[in-house]
């Protein structure tokens, strides 16, 4: 299954090379004198999000025993972030590491790029693949709520190191041209710009497939905390709804259910309404498929139906 436009990079072949080249010199340097004295011996590209490269770095250290990390990148820097994204991402890494979720471990950082030339995060390299069921989907949708449920119930010691939810911005609030009913979409905009439901916790922000790694079906991995904040939980299972309904909405329907079932509380539909506004500039310049069209404005309707009627 091929995620929202959200995810990977959007068609931009100069930005697509720019993401994949290999790191400079000075960021190798950087990562063998951050692990002591280590040998770089191969970097490989790895699939990244839209700002950050992703590279394998395969090392040796003094006694020859080869392993590999993860150096992230962040070549493209939101001017208007309030904390760097480096800081940020490695703050979630730190705060995970006493959870039983497996995450990365932090291994070095340089928040400002001064010694890699742009502001990078050295992990840990965890084995496995992201997973994309085709069959037994309501015990993976149950799978995946409580994944989430998890990652929400190891809170912050201090919430205050931790920034608060946002909704994403987006240039624009009109409705994509493929909208059959305009009105309907001016209204999610404005429940979209109301204050988001009580009930905060930590979550990833990010949670969908394309972030969990899975080994003989075993879960090896949560990565890619860029986003993590303290917000309304639903706006995990919202975000991992959309991309369901891209191309496998009945995983949408189950991961709610599942998520009534795991928590003994109803999904929020307002988190239907953050997911999909928050998506409004994507679904504009990347026109999902006719059925997607369809399964998005159904979802968006009846999400605003349900908010409205309260």
């Amino acid at each position: 299954m091929v995620a929202g436009p959200e995810h990977g990079i959007e068609g931009d072949d100069v930005r697509v090379r720019r993401l994949r080249a290999e790191p400079p010199a000075a960021a190798l340097r950087w990562v063998e004198s951050a692990l002591n004295g280590v040998t770089v011996r191969s970097v490989a590209s790895q699939p990244g999000g839209a700002s950050a490269s992703m590279h394998r770095v395969t090392v040796s250290d003094a006694a020859g025993h080869h392993f590999e990390v993860m150096l992230r990148r962040y070549l493209d820097i939101d001017e208007e972030s309030e904390r760097s994204p480096v800081v940020h991402e490695a703050s979630a890494l730190t705060h995970m590491a006493s959870s039983p979720v497996p995450t990365p471990e932090l291994l070095a950082m340089d928040p400002d790029g001064t010694d890699v030339g742009a502001p990078a995060l050295l992990m840990s390299m965890l084995e496995g693949r992201p997973r994309w069921d085709a069959t037994g989907r309501r015990y993976w949708a149950q799978d995946l709520a409580e994944l989430a449920a998890t990652i929400h119930a190891h809170a912050p010691s201090d919430p205050a190191t931790s920034r608060a939810y946002r909704p994403y911005r987006q240039a624009s609030y009109d409705p994509p041209r493929w909208a059959t009913d305009p009105d309907m979409w001016a209204r999610a905009v404005v429940i979209f710009h109301e204050p988001p439901p009580l009930g905060q916790t930590f979550i990833h922000r990010d949670f969908y497939p394309g972030n969990l790694l899975w080994r003989r079906r075993q879960l090896t991995g949560v990565v890619d905390w860029e986003h993590a904040c303290i917000g309304p939980p639903d706006v995990d299972i919202g975000h991992c709804r959309l991309n369901f309904l891209y191309e496998t909405p009945d995983l949408a329907h189950f991961l709610a259910d599942a998520w009534h079932q795991v928590t003994g509380t109803a999904y929020d539909p307002w988190a239907d309404i953050a997911a999909i506004v928050g998506l409004l500039d994507a679904l504009r310049r990347h026109p999902p498929g006719s059925a997607a069209k369809f399964s998005i404005e159904d979802t968006l309707s009846r999400a605003v139906a349900a908010i409205s009627s309260r």
